[in-house]
């Protein structure tokens, strides 16, 4: 065969890129940047080769290797999506969850493989279109790419900032000011009635140092980059310029720039996730962004049968599964944040910290005693009804409470000046799986988990009649700022609305559940 009759057997290749490139279109303000790319492109490449090798072996014709390992790269990079979709209607648990879908799959490739392999028909023409159509593919789909990843402005100077007297707690001694975000974290209340499970002694734990814990506290939204961006802008994002993205509204924030304004250090924690991955307001941001990788890589690995093949591999091979699971951050890095922060108390410049916590989100890192765990990622984000999930849900929150009172005890032993700590969740769990679903949609069960969230607060001086049981994060900031700098911020109606990720600003206003 000529070099140019083998440029034409390509298209398993393309095929396995574009998946990966169409998963990043679909989610393209989600990611860091092209880096996000570097692990799942060489992956499924790799994969691919593998794929058209053992292709090659069986069939001993080149033409149809390439056919046949198109039809393997397909199988292998829809079989997440399949599984998501079966979970909802409990098809997946009738076929025997992931793996009983993994046997399936392959007993389903057996036909079409075998027939591939004894057709006499020449294959010249069908490599051809197959390669032309899965090329126009991959460079649609990577303009796309492109488009979706350059669409931010910036936020600077188009959000005023609001007027104080300067006449607050803060005028003589400012405190540092710790806002820790605790991602989806169900309120108390909630998970006792949903989960069975008795966070008081915690909630008590906070109370006895000084802390309120408002117990049917309320999330402002159900996404976190809608929650973030009303939180650290202290204001609804119906009321924030809708010409301006969602990440920008949170990176140039209003917070911490009325802080930095006056005099405070600004220090930023980076995550894995896109809207928290850097902030170049920041005057220390810990790691640094290109520390953290992105999230990307482990939501690719989840649409295919990789984590499946990983575990029958592994099965055999007496290896363990979890340890080859792609993580954006592991618990090596996220034990090292909250040895981070309980060291940034008692320095000669009052300091705002800003730090996005992946507890007790998935995936799954700790036991409830801490120790670190293989990760787990359920299906779906997590469904009810997934036992499995529950368990290690409650075991992270047990250990994210954990690491907060012994941080919140560094904090406040190291601290000159006592400090402000706000714990916030952005939103609670709600086992929708991987998507919310519409307003209508919504049942009032789940309605409800999503959107009540776990708060407290330390707030030296300040009247603890002033935060209310049902608080939203919108006015805890605003309180802040109205109590300890004089903040022209008067209370706004705590509000809650629904948005799903295709139209994060298309918002229902929640009145019940």
């Amino acid at each position: 065969m000529t070099l140019a009759g083998w440029r034409w057997l390509a298209h398993p290749f393309l095929a396995g890129v574009y998946f990966v490139l169409t998963l990043a279109a679909s989610n393209a303000m989600s990611l860091t940047g092209w880096r996000d790319l570097a692990w799942p492109v060489p992956t499924m490449l790799a994969v691919a080769a593998v794929a058209w090798a053992l292709a090659l072996g069986l069939s001993r014709d080149p033409q149809k290797a390439s056919l046949i390992s198109l039809l393997w790269i397909v199988a292998f990079s829809v079989f997440g999506y399949v599984a998501e979709a079966l979970l909802p209607t409990g098809t997946l648990q009738l076929v025997g969850g992931e793996l009983g879908l993994l046997v399936l799959f392959l007993l389903a490739l057996i036909g079409p493989t075998l027939a591939i392999r004894r057709t006499r028909r020449p294959l010249q023409a069908f490599n051809r279109y197959a390669t032309l159509v899965t090329g126009i593919l991959v460079a649609y789909t990577c303009v796309q790419l492109y488009s979706g990843m350059h669409q931010e402005r910036r936020l600077r100077h188009l959000v005023p900032l609001p007027s104080s007297t300067g006449e607050g707690m803060a005028a003589s001694a400012p405190p540092d000011i710790y806002l820790i975000i605790l991602d989806k974290y169900t309120a108390g209340e909630v998970l006792r009635q949903h989960f069975g499970y008795d966070n008081r002694g915690f909630e008590e734990s906070l109370r006895s140092r000084g802390f309120v814990v408002p117990r049917h506290g309320r999330a402002n939204y159900p996404q976190t980059q809608l929650a973030l961006a009303a939180m650290l802008n202290f204001d609804y994002v119906q009321k924030l310029p809708r010409q301006v993205h969602l990440f920008d509204l949170i990176e140039d924030n209003r917070l911490a720039a009325f802080l930095k304004q006056r005099g405070y250090r600004f220090v930023f924690f980076p995550t894995g996730f896109k809207f928290t991955s850097r902030n170049r307001q920041a005057d220390l941001q810990l790691p640094e962004p290109t520390e953290v990788k992105g999230e990307f890589g482990g939501v690719w690995q989840r649409t295919t049968m990789m984590p499946e093949l990983f575990r029958v591999g592994c099965g055999v091979l007496g290896c363990r599964a979890g340890r080859l699971v792609y993580v954006a951050e592991g618990p090596d890095l996220i034990d090292w944040k909250f040895q981070q922060l309980q060291g940034l108390s008692g320095g000669p410049t009052p300091t705002f910290a800003l730090a996005h916590l992946s507890l007790p989100h998935e995936p799954y890192l700790y036991r409830a005693d801490c120790a670190h765990r293989d990760p787990y990622f359920p299906m779906g984000s997590g469904v009810i009804g997934n036992d499995e999930e529950a368990k290690a849900y409650l075991e992270q929150i047990g250990c994210a409470n954990r690491k907060v009172l012994q941080l919140v005890d560094s904090i406040m032993a190291r601290s000159r000046v006592p400090p402000v700590i706000l714990l916030q969740s952005d939103h609670g769990h709600g086992r929708f799986g991987r998507y919310l679903p519409k307003f209508g949609e919504v049942d009032a069960y789940r309605g409800r988990e999503r959107m009540s969230v776990f708060s407290a607060y330390l707030l030296p001086g300040v009247d603890r009649r002033l935060v209310s049981d049902s608080i939203t994060p919108v006015n805890a900031v605003r309180l802040v700022l109205r109590s300890y700098f004089g903040a022209d911020l008067p209370p706004l109606e705590d509000a809650s609305y629904w948005a799903t990720e295709p139209h994060p600003l298309d918002l229902d206003r929640v009145t019940s559940w």
